[in-house]
């Protein structure tokens, strides 16, 4: 490559192949013609919007892009291997065509230094914009990095695998204790734990500002709030997201680490923490707030086609704290307010897709015969239900069987009597449904 060649990335709608070409290969109905405008541009944003790596022969910072435009031509060598449809040819356009300095964007040297892994940081990229943050994810993501933040915003990258040492009792010891050194807590890598950590304190150092503001040391009635967004398409990882910030938060109120054994292990599933309550102890707050977690995924979550522990409602998750006298906090309970159920998904669900968790798992879980009598349920399995039977899928995918999850839910029994009992109101509604379907073929 010549020395006065820069790396560059450009869109491919600029590249000088047939448009139509591209637009069938990714399929349309009848052409561009007769289509509306929104149509058009629907169809071709996947063309618009891959961007390809590619060599331009003169200098990209010393091009006037403000004057003599139209006498300017640039001429670009394909390098991209990830696009072979393109790699290897060379296009040349007029400087005019670029569309607000947006189409041709300058690479970041480390992002192609062999077996460089891009920073943790994207703040710390030369060139920040949508290919160098996108190429930067994927780089972090395949050395199983899945973690990377833009200043205090943490972008997480779902790993669709089990993660173990990442979220256990060593890694949330390693956040914890690095809080007590600002430099070796800013030379950890970026993790949920440390959105998690970062609020807590934050929050206290809140309370501890106001008060001294006001001249009080102990006064219950200042209170200070804190919020973490978690937000992301369906699959991105929420609900596990949420779930880890929770059991981060509870372990930051146990008095010791010697209490952190003592009460809270980690299970083999990743979507069950299975916490020992000690009725005695402060640690039993703590274990009653994460005993949620299943419960709520049981009876709000279900399988689609792209997710198959998908959140069907929304839900906005409070953490109450007092404060003590050593700088922290103890969690003293929660509150949990859900919306927007997607109710529908009861009598109706598409192909590949499953009905709420908890069905199945009932269904599966419940091994005594005289329960299984009781309960209208017999020898009959997901295919006697309609409403377990309609779409033809049961299983789930993510490694998560059924049968281990109610038998976990039902472990914590003492604490959420309540949802038990609406378990067995689910299956007299299956009782009942079948019932009718009986009656309707007699």
């Amino acid at each position: 490559m010549e020395n006065s060649s820069t790396l560059v990335w450009i869109k491919s709608s600029l590249i000088n192949v047939d448009a139509k070409e591209s637009l069938d290969k990714i399929g349309r109905p009848a052409g561009l013609n007769g289509m509306s405008s929104d149509a058009k541009r629907s169809t071709s944003l996947e063309v618009q919007y891959q961007w390809i790596l590619g060599s331009m022969s003169s200098n990209y910072e010393n091009i006037d892009k403000k004057h003599d435009r139209n006498a300017e031509n640039v001429t670009i060598k394909i390098l991209d291997e990830n696009s072979p449809q393109y790699y290897g040819k060379e296009v040349t356009f007029p400087l005019s065509e670029l569309d607000n300095n947006e189409d041709l964007l300058m690479v970041n040297i480390e992002d192609h230094i062999p077996n460089q892994i891009p920073p943790h940081d994207l703040t710390q990229l030369t060139h920040l914009h949508e290919p160098a943050v996108v190429n930067c994810l994927q780089k972090r993501y395949e050395n199983d990095l899945i973690y990377t933040a833009t200043g205090p915003i943490l972008l997480a990258v779902n790993p669709f695998k089990k993660c173990p040492k990442l979220y256990d009792r060593a890694a949330i010891k390693k956040y914890r204790k690095a809080r007590r050194s600002s430099s070796s807590y800013n030379s950890l890598p970026p993790h949920v734990f440390g959105i998690a950590d970062n609020a807590f304190h934050a929050m206290i150092q809140d309370l501890e500002l106001l008060r001294d503001q006001k001249g009080v040391k102990n006064d219950d009635r200042i209170k200070v709030n804190q919020s973490i967004l978690v937000s992301g398409e369906s699959g991105a990882g929420k609900t596990v997201s949420t779930k880890h910030i929770m059991r981060y938060l509870a372990n930051l109120s146990l008095n010791s680490d010697n209490e952190e054994k003592k009460h809270f292990t980690a299970k083999s599933s990743p979507t069950i923490y299975q916490v020992k309550p000690d009725a005695s102890s402060q640690s039993g707050i703590e274990a009653k707030i994460l005993e949620s977690n299943p419960i709520l995924e049981s009876f709000g979550n279900a399988r689609t086609i792209r997710n198959d522990n998908s959140s069907r409602f929304g839900k906005f998750i409070e953490l109450q704290f007092v404060p003590t006298n050593n700088r922290s906090a103890t969690l003293i309970g929660a509150k949990i307010e859900t919306y927007l159920l997607e109710k529908v998904r009861l009598v109706n669900q598409g192909p590949g897709e499953r009905n709420f968790h908890i069905f199945y798992e009932v269904l599966d879980g419940i091994e005594d015969e005289g329960e299984r009598k009781d309960l209208f349920l017999d020898n009959r399995d997901m295919n006697d239900f309609r409403i377990t039977s309609m779409s033809g899928t049961f299983g789930r995918r993510d490694q998560i069987d059924d049968y281990e999850t109610y038998d976990g839910m039902r472990n914590g029994k003492n604490t959420f009597l309540c949802a038990i009992s609406a378990v067995y109101v689910i299956i007299n509604l299956l009782k009942q449904h079948f019932i009718d379907c009986m009656e309707i073929l007699m």
